[in-house]
């Protein structure tokens, strides 16, 4: 597997082309930063392509929800 995580598109798409002069036949992930680079990576060949920000954010929103459901409502004491 090989997982790409570059700031840049283009190094994405220098690597995805190196990998393919190879003949790599594994499985590629990679993250774009803009939904417009998710498809230009999909259509470059990629199996799984990611928006960053858009999974950062996603990620982000499930920690604070798990966090507010593990702490009472201020005032409250939480059972055990």
């Amino acid at each position: 597997m090989v997982i790409l995580c570059m700031g840049d598109h283009q190094s994405h798409k220098y690597a995805i082309e190196r990998l393919k002069e190879v003949d790599y036949r594994g499985f590629i992930a990679a993250t774009g930063k803009y939904d417009d680079d998710v498809r230009k990576l999909r259509e470059a060949g990629v199996d799984s392509a990611y928006n960053f920000y858009t999974e950062a954010g996603i990620g982000f929103a499930n920690h604070v929800c798990e966090r507010l459901c593990a702490s009472p409502p201020e005032g409250e004491v939480k059972d055990h």
